[in-house]
């Protein structure tokens, strides 16, 4: 760890953004190991902020992790707003990032997205998270064809 702090500080300018987003996420990672999902989301979500905003796929990665930290937390202490957190989370990534640009980026949120909706629906009354879920999935599966990832 002090030799990264000491890497991060030898950067400068955008490396040293980016190192000290590095930083964050690591921290996150340690946080989801010991099961601190909430700590975790926040953790990568500072890692988010330490970005600028053309790195859209590290800035789109971090946010994806925040979300998926969130579900972790929901699905594990039965915490339905962490749930809806998440699928937010991960919304908010769909609608920064181009779909033809990252297709692969884009169908790995939509993924994220069906596993928090899928979760939150089984708890729930009624069928619109379920819905979600399944619409999410699809929208995955236009990206994610047996041409394009045949495993």
């Amino acid at each position: 760890m002090l030799a990264r702090v000491a890497e991060i500080e030898r950067a400068t300018g955008e490396e040293r953004l980016r190192q000290s987003a590095a930083a964050e996420a690591e921290r996150a990672e340690v946080a989801m190991l010991r099961h601190s999902y909430r700590d975790a989301a926040a953790l990568y979500r500072k890692a988010v902020e330490s970005l600028l905003q053309p790195d859209t796929v590290g800035w789109a990665d971090y946010l994806n992790e925040a979300g998926s930290a969130l579900r972790q937390q929901g699905l594990e202490r039965g915490d339905n707003p962490a749930l809806q957190e998440a699928i937010a989370t991960h919304e908010k990534v769909l609608a920064e990032i181009d779909r033809a640009t990252l297709p692969d980026l884009w169908a790995d949120t939509q993924n994220r997205i069906g596993i928090a909706a899928s979760h939150l629906g089984e708890r729930e009354a009624g069928t619109d998270r379920l819905e979600r879920a399944v619409e999410a999935y699809n929208a995955a599966l236009e990206e994610r064809t047996r041409e394009r990832m045949p495993l």
